[in-house]
């Protein structure tokens, strides 16, 4: 049995899933009230249960969804030859291995399959422009990879506080090479990411 959910925090667990049932599954929160805190996401399902722990969920890898469906992921070619300042871009979620992530609550980075960094271009970080690029390249422990994901607003947000956002346009046309970028936080839907997986109860 399949279920679609999401396990980053006690609390994300509580707002998604706490309380209510999804097809005859059951989700509650066992543990921990703060982010972070290491608290359990249980799933029952019939007589089938599952704990899973939600710190132990954040090291695997994942898609990471807007909310028009698609997944943020590095341009194939890009991927495949490991280039540094590989296009990022949203697409029709394939579960290729270039659009797996994993954020690192510790160094607040979002590293690829290939181990890379989610990365702001050093200029446009520094300006803190509307706009500023964004691409994959080797971790370097910058603040300009740092990102904050906040559990409430869904959105990932830099250091400068700014959001990472998809063009408007290219949201609302639903296409495929969604140019991403970041601009000023303003808690629309092209800014909100849901940190997806399944998981299988048997």
């Amino acid at each position: 049995i399949l279920l679609d959910g999401v396990c980053i925090s006690p609390s994300v667990c509580a707002v998604q899933c706490g309380g209510e049932t999804k097809g005859g599954k059951f989700f509650n929160v066992l543990g921990g009230d703060a982010p972070w805190s290491g608290g359990w996401c249980e799933i029952n399902d019939e007589d089938k249960h599952q704990s899973i722990d939600c710190q132990q969920e954040l090291g695997k890898l994942k898609e990471i969804q807007s909310m028009n469906g698609k997944c943020l992921e590095i341009e194939m070619n890009d991927y495949k030859t490991n280039k540094d300042g590989g296009l990022i871009q949203t697409w029709k979620c394939d579960e290729g291995d270039n659009q797996q992530w994993h954020y690192d609550i510790d160094t607040k980075e979002i590293k690829n399959a290939n181990g890379k960094c989610l990365d702001i271009d050093i200029n446009d970080y520094n300006s803190n422009i509307n706009g500023g690029k964004v691409q994959i390249l080797d971790c370097n422990q910058g603040m300009n990879q740092e990102w904050n994901y906040d559990m409430n607003t869904q959105q990932f947000i830099n250091e400068k506080g700014k959001c990472l956002d998809i063009d408007r346009s290219d949201f609302d046309s639903n296409t495929n090479g969604g140019k991403v970028l970041v601009w000023d936080c303003h808690g629309a839907d092209n800014q909100i990411w849901n940190l997806y997986r399944d998981y299988d109860l048997e």
